[in-house]
């Protein structure tokens, strides 16, 4: 199940690359994750497609679709 965050880039974040703002306002990710979740086109800024170099201005909307985490194929023996 895909779950869905929406947040509004605060003002004093303006001018940062929109990955390095996405970190700062969810620190519980990572940024390469975040940076991941661009390039895949689960974050949408203003309801349009977003790439991580994209500079915010603050005040935007960015939604994230965060999807289930990945199979990674390894077996955990117990």
């Amino acid at each position: 199940m895909t779950a869905i965050i929406s947040r509004v880039i605060p003002a004093e974040l303006a001018g940062m690359r929109l990955d390095q703002a996405l970190a700062s306002i969810l620190p519980d990710k990572t940024r390469s994750q975040l940076q991941r979740w661009i390039d895949d086109g689960h974050v949408r800024v203003g309801g349009k497609s977003a790439r991580k170099r994209d500079i915010v201005k603050g005040g935007e909307t960015v939604e994230l679709d965060i999807p289930p985490p990945r199979d990674t194929g390894w077996k955990v023996e117990q």
